[in-house]
């Protein structure tokens, strides 16, 4: 029986041969033919044996899918290939495919209908539904880097069954996904040395239909930076300056500046230019901002930053505070301490007054002694100023208030603060003081 078998091979293979004698072989398309099951003739059981032949014999393996199980291998020897498939639904997709010695590549689909299970009905021949956020299959698009980004997949099927989805971009291997019924972040890796890309997306559900979808876009290589200052400032005085860097794009590109502060506070202006101002006049309360920037080339592709820097800004009828962190502690010859004027300036002068403080009544009486004066000056608004004297004050506990002119105006003071005065290490006179007055008791 065994040697019947091979005669009646060998017998179909020369047949095959005869056939393509006659001027299929000098066709490039290398040919498959299927011995069993014939194509087009309904199949009546599950297993099915799969015997073929393939045009080019210097095939020697051919890839067989059956609808979306695992490839399988079969050997191909003389032309001649034989295996066993299994159709478990009642429509089957068999697919194969491969390439010859020379890398010239084949690839065959036959359906089968298996008559022993049971027609589908309307319902779940449904195939699921692919919609790309932002794209519509066949149709080309150019985006953003941001748009490149932002894309999205939804997945959705009539039975809420989507078994199987993913997609394969370019020629890279196929990225599975876990089907949500929401949309899934894609996350696609960005080629700088590649402009368009070639997206394929399936999905198949329960009842075995399958859906493709193919998407071609280019993506515009378009960024930018934005710098915003000064970092602090008046509304009625100081407008903020934007400076802005764009890499990419064609044609003239629109710039759409915009502050944004807390409790949805903002303010915007659009131009071509890489340098704005934008003025906060009008605003009172103090208030932290910081800048956006959304640029869109002529072809309508766009691109978001956001500064790094915050500016902070306040109004001058802002009443104005002077604030000393405590404690403060001096050294006997060496006085440092930070102080904080709101709204900020530009400059000013301080002057810092002391006087011993009496533990009984809390002062000696005495009037205040000025420690010192000190001009401030600065290119920019600031608030927090850091004050140094080198003056002899021996140690001991003090009163201190600190003294603030602006411009001729004030003065203002802060509330009276405590200070304790410490001998300094270095403080030489105080030692020999000390040594002599051990040394004479």
């Amino acid at each position: 029986m065994v040697g019947n078998m091979a005669i009646l091979k060998s017998w179909i293979f020369n047949i095959f041969l005869i056939a393509f004698g006659s001027g299929v072989l000098y066709c490039d398309e290398i040919q498959v033919t299927l011995i069993s099951p014939e194509p087009g003739v309904e199949v009546r059981s599950d297993e099915v044996l799969l015997e073929g032949l393939i045009s080019d014999l210097s095939v020697t393996e051919v890839k067989v899918l059956v609808n979306e199980k695992e490839v399988e291998f079969l050997e191909v020897k003389n032309g001649y290939f034989s295996g066993k498939v299994t159709f478990d639904l009642r429509t089957n997709r068999l697919t194969l495919y491969g390439a010859s010695a020379n890398r010239r590549y084949f690839r065959q689909e036959f359906e089968f209908v298996n008559g022993q299970k049971r027609e589908r009905s309307l319902e779940e021949r449904v195939p699921p539904k692919i919609q790309l956020i932002g794209l519509e299959k066949d149709t080309f698009k150019i985006l953003s880097p941001r748009q490149y980004s932002e894309l999205s997949l939804v997945f959705e099927d009539n039975r809420a069954s989507v078994i199987q989805c993913g997609y394969v971009l370019n020629d890279q291997k196929p990225v599975y996904l876990d089907w949500k019924k929401k949309p899934l972040l894609l996350k696609l890796p960005l080629d700088q040395n590649r402009r368009s890309y070639l997206l394929h997306v399936f999905a198949i559900d329960g009842d075995g239909n399958k859906t493709t979808s193919n998407y071609h876009f280019r993506v515009e290589p378009l960024k930018c930076t934005l710098s915003i200052g000064p970092p602090m400032g008046l509304y009625e005085s100081t407008p903020v300056q934007l400076r802005s860097v764009v890499k990419g794009g064609l044609g003239k590109i629109k710039r759409h500046y915009e502050l944004k502060g807390q409790k949805g506070r903002s303010k915007k202006k659009s131009s071509l230019r890489s340098r704005e101002t934008i003025s906060l006049n009008g605003y009172d309360l103090p208030g932290v901002f910081r800048g956006l920037l959304r640029v869109v080339d002529s072809n309508g592709i766009d691109a978001t930053c956001e500064s790094k820097q915050e500016v902070q800004y306040y109004s001058s009828r802002h009443p104005r505070l002077l604030t000393v962190p405590t404690p403060v502690h001096f050294e006997s010859i060496h006085q440092e301490f930070g102080f904080s004027v709101v709204p900020p300036v530009l400059g000013g002068e301080v002057t810092i007054l002391l006087k011993h403080q009496d533990p009984q009544s809390g002062f000696t009486g005495k009037i205040w002694k000025t420690l010192g004066r000190q001009a401030l000056d600065s290119k920019g608004f600031k608030r927090d100023w850091k004050v140094v004297f080198k003056r002899r004050v021996p140690p001991g506990d003090y009163l201190m208030k600190l003294s603030f002119v602006l411009h001729g105006t004030g003065p203002d003071f802060t509330e009276t603060i405590p200070v304790v005065v410490t001998r300094a290490s270095d403080d030489t006179v105080d030692l020999l003081e000390e040594i002599l007055r051990d040394e004479n008791q």
